[in-house]
C-alpha cells in the first residue's frame, strides 16, 4: 500500500548518504525533527601546545623528586631511631616514628603514584616528549616499583634486624630516581638560568642545584652530560670546576666578538702607522731610532709573540689530555666567554710597546717578539719604572708646595 505523503512538513526531506559508492555525495541523512532551540555545536578547544605540555611534564617529574626528598628525610630520621643501643627503647621508638608519620608516607606514596600516572597520560598525548624522555620516566617507574615494596616492608616492620638494610635499599633507589629526575629537569633549568647572565660570566652549578641534586656526585654525573651534549645548553661546561660559561651560539654573536677583538688590534696598528703625526700633534719627543715605520713593525712583532704565547698554552693543553678546545665551534665560544681578558691583553700589548717606545735603547725585532711573549712580566716593569718617573716628576712640586 503506497505511503500517504505528508505535506505539513513534519517529515525531514531525506538525501542521499555519502557512502553509497554508486550515487552522488551528499548531505548525511537527518533522521530528526530541527529544533531551533537547541543551541549551536561549539567546535572543540585545540590542543595545548608542545611547550605547555613539556612545561607540566617537568613540573610533574619536579614534583616526584620533592617527594622523593621527603622520603628520603623520613627514612633518614627512623634509621636515626634504628641505631639506639637499648633494644626496648629503639623498639618503642620505631614504632611510635612510623604511627606519627604513616600520613607522611602515604600521602608521598600517592603523590608520586599520581605523578607517574599524569606523565604517563600527558606521554601518550604528547609522543615526541615519549620518544625523547620515555626511558627516563621508564626507569624512574621501575625504581619507585622496587622502592615502594620495601616502603611497605618498613612501615610493616615484621623484623627489627632487617630495618636498617631496608631503610639502605629503599634510600639508594630514592637517590637513583632523583637522580634520573634530575637528567630530566636540570638541563632545561640550567639554561633558564644562563639567559639571566652576561657573557662570560660563569654559573656556580653546584651552588644552583645543591637543592635539586644534593650529592655532589649525581651533579657532576650531569654536568659530564651536559659537557657531552653542548647543544643542550647556551654555554661552555667545565665539569673540573663545577661552572658553566655563558656564550651565545647565535653566530652574529660570534662574529661580533671576533670583530670587537680584530678591531682592537687594528687600531693599535693604525696608532703606530701614524704614530710620528699623532706625537707631534699631541707635542711629545719620541725616541729618534723610532723613526718611520720602525713603531709598527714592532707592533706586528709584539701581537705575534702574545699569539705564539697562546699556542704554547694551547699545546700544552694538548699534551695534558685536555682537547676538547680544539672543536673548531667550542673554540669560537671561548673566545667569546675570553673576550673581555683577550681585550685586556690587547690594551697589556700596547703598553708593552710604550715599554719598548721610552724605555728601550733600540726597536729590535728579537726584543719586540719577546715583549708580547711575556708580557706579563713587561706590563709589571713598565708600570713601575712609571710609577717610579711620576713620583719623580712630582716631587718638585710637592717640594714648592710644602715649602
Amino acid at each position: 500500500m503506497a505511503q500517504k505523503k505528508d505535506t505539513s512538513g513534519s517529515e525531514p526531506h531525506k538525501i542521499s548518504p555519502p557512502f553509497l559508492g554508486s550515487k552522488k555525495r551528499g548531505i548525511p541523512i537527518f533522521t530528526e525533527k530541527l529544533d531551533l532551540r537547541t543551541p549551536p555545536i561549539v567546535p572543540k578547544e585545540p590542543p595545548p601546545p608542545f611547550e605547555t605540555n613539556y612545561n607540566t611534564f617537568c613540573g610533574h617529574v619536579r614534583d616526584i623528586r620533592v617527594n622523593a626528598q621527603d622520603l628520603d628525610t623520613l627514612l633518614s630520621s627512623l634509621n636515626e631511631k634504628n641505631e639506639i643501643l637499648n633494644a626496648s627503647s629503639k623498639s618503642s621508638e620505631i614504632k611510635e616514628f612510623l604511627q606519627k608519620n604513616a600520613s607522611l608516607f602515604s600521602k608521598n606514596e600517592e603523590e608520586i603514584n599520581q605523578h607517574l600516572q599524569a606523565i604517563r597520560k600527558l606521554m601518550n598525548t604528547e609522543t615526541s616528549i615519549y620518544d625523547y624522555l620515555g626511558d627516563e620516566i621508564g626507569i624512574i617507574d621501575n625504581l619507585w616499583d622496587r622502592c615502594s615494596l620495601e616502603l611497605s616492608a618498613i612501615q610493616k616492620k615484621n623484623d627489627d634486624s632487617s630495618l636498617s638494610s631496608q631503610i639502605t635499599t629503599a634510600q639508594t633507589l630514592i637517590h637513583d630516581i632523583i637522580f634520573h629526575a634530575g637528567l630530566i629537569t636540570i638541563p632545561p633549568r640550567a639554561s633558564q638560568h644562563m639567559n639571566t647572565l652576561l657573557t662570560g660570566q660563569p654559573l656556580d652549578f653546584h651552588e644552583t642545584f645543591k637543592d635539586e641534586l644534593p650529592r655532589k656526585g649525581d651533579r657532576l654525573k650531569i654536568l659530564q652530560y651536559l659537557s657531552t651534549h653542548p647543544a643542550s645548553i647556551s654555554g661552555i661546561v667545565v665539569p673540573e670546576k663545577g661552572v658553566i660559561y655563558k656564550a651565545s651560539r647565535d653566530r652574529s654573536r660570534i662574529c661580533m666578538s671576533l670583530f670587537l677583538i680584530a678591531g682592537m688590534i687594528l687600531v693599535g696598528a693604525v696608532a703606530c702607522y701614524f704614530a710620528e703625526d699623532i706625537t707631534a700633534w699631541m707635542r711629545i719627543s719620541i725616541p729618534t731610532y723610532t723613526a718611520g715605520k720602525s713603531i709598527l713593525t714592532a707592533y706586528v712583532l709584539i701581537i705575534l709573540g702574545g699569539l705564539f704565547h697562546i699556542g704554547i698554552d694551547a699545546l700544552k693543553q694538548i699534551r695534558s689530555g685536555e682537547r676538547e678546545f680544539l672543536i673548531l665551534e667550542k673554540g669560537l665560544l671561548w673566545i667569546q666567554v675570553k673576550e673581555g681578558p683577550i681585550i685586556m691583553s690587547i690594551f697589556s700589548l700596547w703598553i708593552g710597546l710604550l715599554f719598548l717606545v721610552f724605555y728601550s735603547t733600540t726597536l729590535d725585532w728579537k726584543v719586540a717578539f719577546f715583549v708580547g711573549y711575556s708580557i706579563d712580566s713587561v706590563v709589571d716593569l713598565f708600570l713601575t719604572r712609571f710609577s717610579a718617573s711620576a713620583s719623580a716628576t712630582l716631587k718638585p712640586l710637592t717640594s714648592e708646595s710644602q715649602s
